[in-house]
């Protein structure tokens, strides 16, 4: 993670650039203050930084907030896919409310669900508690984190009331043979995913 300073000029926008081509065999995520306009458009110095850093593929991933509200959006550059991403909640009540992002990276399913919580509310953010109009406080993002792999479902069990255990036999295993597998829980309203 490079984190720059708000408003970063050229000697530091060079200096990120030199630390992603001196690591490139690292992923790079990219944070500074101010870069998107909440309709997603670049504002200064977004474009230059984007501009500067577009031709490392490491580079996959850019944050900001400064404007309040939210916004994404996916440029690409001789193939690679960079996605920017604002979140800025100090407009609303308490000054934010704790409204943070959170970002759970998935390999086995090579992407990026980002979810909006706040444990001052201990609650999800959803257009209903947060009024920007938008219903980009809950989204996934695509990326190659090369740890997919062929999943089979096992099997289902639904309707599991509260405090109790689901159960799901998977038959036909091999002695001394290494498996792999996870498993995903839904309420109806949000999905999570274990290793």
């Amino acid at each position: 993670v490079v984190s720059l300073q708000a408003y970063a000029g050229a000697a530091a926008i060079a200096w990120a650039d030199g630390l992603l081509q001196t690591y490139s065999d690292h992923r790079a995520i990219v944070v500074t203050h101010a870069m998107l306009e909440t309709d997603g458009s670049w504002i200064d110095p977004g474009q230059a930084i984007y501009d500067a850093l577009k031709d490392n593929p490491n580079l996959f991933l850019m944050l900001c907030g400064h404007r309040h509200g939210e916004a994404l959006r996916t440029d690409s550059y001789q193939g690679n896919d960079v996605y920017s991403v604002l979140a800025d909640y100090q407009d609303l009540p308490n000054g934010g409310n704790g409204w943070l992002r959170i970002m759970e990276f998935q390999p086995a399913n090579d992407l990026i669900r980002v979810l909006t919580y706040s444990p001052y509310l201990d609650q999800y953010g959803d257009d209903t508690v947060m009024g920007y109009g938008t219903t980009s406080q809950e989204f996934t993002l695509d990326y190659e984190m090369g740890g997919r792999q062929d999943f089979a479902v096992i099997g289902t069990a639904g309707d599991v009331a509260n405090d109790t255990e689901a159960v799901v036999r998977w038959e036909g295993l091999a002695p001394d043979t290494e498996y792999e597998w996870y498993v995903s829980i839904s309420d109806g309203y949000h999905t999570t995913v274990g290793p």
